[in-house]
């Protein structure tokens, strides 16, 4: 299919955070689009693809009637539109300038979007890697009660033991000493009047020549 001649616009942006991504659509797409965004979780999807069969919307859109938006054979696609695999998301005026983002367990089967001022091959790469950070950190967040499973026992059979007597004592010492020191610098000028007036007297006044 050949460009739209309005093809260089894209009028959407795709917000990234570490548990979701975000479609947004912008100016009068929102209108044709009857949508303003679409959210899905990153644990949803499946895949993003540049240069896909499915941004082609001429060749790829079964019946442009069983939607919700706007349908222009050659010029643009946006909103709900009905593929052979269900019903995906679009914002397209260029198919060029597209990325797909494949998938599970959501309402779409597919979003189809022309990113704002960005190439398509920098806008997948850069949901590839909110992906993989998502991943990792769930692997992270599951992994841990695992590990306390099996640090507790370990733990709890070296406490008490005089390996760790010793080092907790250590460890107390430096931590209590410069607390300490600090202590003292700040409440000696305020100890030294009191410990002046500590003082015997008798010891001063017996130092007086007796007159006469």
């Amino acid at each position: 299919m050949q460009p739209a001649a309005d093809g260089g616009r894209g009028m959407a942006s795709i917000e990234l955070t570490p548990y979701e991504l975000i479609v947004r659509v912008h100016g009068v797409d929102r209108l044709l689009a009857m949508r303003s965004s679409v959210s899905v979780p990153l644990s949803h999807v499946d895949g993003v693809r540049e240069h896909a069969a499915e941004a082609d919307f001429d060749d790829a859109v079964r019946d442009s009637g069983r939607g919700v938006g706007t349908f222009v054979r050659g010029r643009l696609a946006a909103g709900t539109l009905r593929l052979p695999d269900g019903h995906s998301f679009y914002d397209v005026h260029d198919p060029r300038k597209a990325i797909v983002v494949d998938l599970r367990s959501e309402p779409f089967e597919h979003l189809v979007v022309e990113i704002d001022d960005e190439p398509p091959e920098a806008a997948a790469r850069r949901i590839r890697d909110a992906i993989a950070r998502s991943v990792a950190w769930s692997e992270v967040l599951t992994r841990g009660p695992r590990l306390r499973e099996v640090a507790n026992p370990v733990f709890e059979e070296v406490r008490g033991t005089p390996a760790w007597k010793s080092a907790l004592g250590i460890t107390t010492g430096i931590i209590l000493a410069p607390i300490a020191a600090l202590a003292f610098l700040f409440l000696s000028p305020a100890l030294i009047p009191l410990f002046v007036l500590a003082l015997p007297r008798g010891g001063a006044e017996g130092q007086e020549s007796p007159t006469g």
